[in-house]
């Protein structure tokens, strides 16, 4: 069994509720669902029964829940001794990001954190933020840069900024008039390039439920998980995107974008970082914290005072 579909039969349990533990584990709920069915499946047992209220566990599911509880409390465990025994020789800070903070915002303090912290190794990963967190509550990660998540009790989060996030469509006419500024009713009828991944497309819903629009009014022309992708997409001229402002800076400068302005949009996005709520923070992490604040107050400067030019794709850094 994949020991994530454990976590989520142990937070569906705890939470009392599938949709409860979407939220928390940033899945949907038919995700959620599945990875429960697989779990009695393998078990070939019933371990929950679902009811209006919630769930409620079963004679079954009371004992998988003691004991997938446990296996993840050693897990944990173990992550935690492994990372002991690896500070003991050189330090090694692991960081996570999501895709529009790993590929625009993280690399801005690299470069100065390294120079100033030549003993301090750095790895970063950027992946889905579900992976990402369930990797930070194992202490496989020592920090995670993301857009804004609900997170439980496991994680302190700390906002860093809040982002601007802006409509863009390709040059020209279509699929966006120019220079006329569009009704959020209008807006949601031109067709949309949405991103899965990161907080700006759920900031969206929520600011269209605030003025008595649905979702479901939204025009989908395409629905990916990668933000390269979505931006290529828009830039052929698929449909118009929402995206935070420092990710399209480039191709609005080329005019290989353009802005779109739209009436009563008035979205920021918070970019947050998060670290293990009951294990101690190492000195690098705190090091490296400081930086990236210090860089997105500055507006993109080095804390030496000189220009760090975010890279336009970021899959690393090597050491």
């Amino acid at each position: 069994m994949d020991i994530e579909y454990l976590r989520t039969f142990c937070t569906t349990v705890e939470l009392g509720s599938m949709a409860k533990a979407a939220v928390a584990l940033g899945l949907t709920q038919p995700a959620v669902s599945h990875q429960i069915r697989s779990v009695e499946l393998h078990l070939g047992a019933r371990l929950l029964d679902r009811t209006p209220e919630g769930v409620v566990l079963t004679a079954f599911g009371q004992e998988a829940y003691r004991t997938f509880a446990a296996v993840l409390q050693g897990c944990a465990a173990l992550h935690d001794t492994v990372a002991r025994l690896r500070t003991q020789g050189a330090a090694t800070l692991r960081i996570g990001a999501t895709a529009f903070p790993g590929g625009y915002v993280v690399p801005l303090a690299v470069r100065p954190f390294t120079v100033r912290h030549p003993e301090v190794r750095l790895a970063l990963r950027v992946g889905s933020a579900a992976q990402l967190l369930g990797e930070l509550r194992e202490g496989r990660l020592d920090l995670l840069v993301a857009e804004g998540m609900t997170v439980d009790a496991e994680v302190t989060a700390q906002t860093l900024v809040h982002e601007e996030a802006v409509v863009v469509a390709a040059p020209g006419g279509d699929p966006a008039p120019e220079q006329e500024p569009l009704s959020l009713r209008a807006f949601c009828r031109l067709p949309h390039v949405l991103c899965s991944e990161g907080g700006t497309t759920e900031r969206l819903f929520g600011l269209l439920a605030s003025r008595q629009l649905e979702p479901g009014e939204l025009a989908v022309a395409a629905h990916v998980d990668d933000l390269e992708a979505a931006k290529s997409l828009v830039a052929e001229g698929l449909g118009v995107g929402l995206f935070p402002l420092r990710a399209v800076r480039a191709e609005l400068a080329t005019e290989r974008l353009r802005t779109v302005d739209v009436l009563g949009l008035d979205l920021r996005v918070p970019l947050v970082q998060l670290t293990p709520r009951h294990r101690p923070v190492a000195p690098q992490v705190t090091a490296f914290a400081q930086y990236l604040q210090r860089v997105l107050r500055g507006g993109g400067q080095a804390p030496e005072g000189r220009p760090v030019a975010p890279a336009p794709r970021y899959a690393g850094v090597p050491g």
